[in-house]
């Protein structure tokens, strides 16, 4: 019994140390506003092109692994209920890149910070700009799961 119990924690332990870095995947799309035009004999279309792909690598990693999580809870719960925990994680990650972007927290800080990230995360969903941002993010972040679990099952 205690095997299991300990399976348990461990399956629990690394569901929660995954959740706290997979906002980082997303984030990457953000670094898009490092991109300035510098006038050198490199172009920047070179630098865009690099921010794009490693962008579109980095969140095509997170959706996967996020594809392997939904996966486990398909097993273990209704389907309805693993669909719900994806949007539910999609809006946290959501609020993480926020709080990564906007307000330079890092996923470490939790350890750290916990009691300030908790409240700049319950005053960034009261702001109506942040949770516009939030919104569109999660947004993106749902519609290229939508795709990428779509295209994972086709194949099947």
């Amino acid at each position: 019994m205690a095997k299991k119990a300990d399976f348990r924690f461990g399956i629990l332990f690394g569901l929660a140390f995954w959740l706290l870095f997979y906002p980082n995947s997303p984030y990457i799309i953000t670094d898009i506003v490092h991109l300035t035009y510098l006038k050198t004999s490199i172009p920047i279309q070179y630098d865009i092109l690099l921010n794009a792909l490693t962008a579109f690598t980095a969140l095509l990693t997170g959706l996967l692994s996020l594809y392997i999580v939904h996966e486990m809870f398909m097993e273990k719960f209704r389907s309805r209920t693993a669909w719900l925990f994806v949007g539910v994680l999609q809006f946290l990650c959501s609020i993480g890149v926020f709080l990564g972007r906007f307000l330079r927290w890092n996923s470490w800080d939790i350890v750290s910070d916990p009691v300030e990230i908790v409240q700049d995360s319950l005053d960034t969903i009261e702001s109506s700009s942040s949770l516009i941002f939030i919104c569109a993010m999660m947004l993106v972040m749902c519609c290229s799961y939508l795709m990428v679990y779509t295209m994972l099952r086709y194949r099947r």
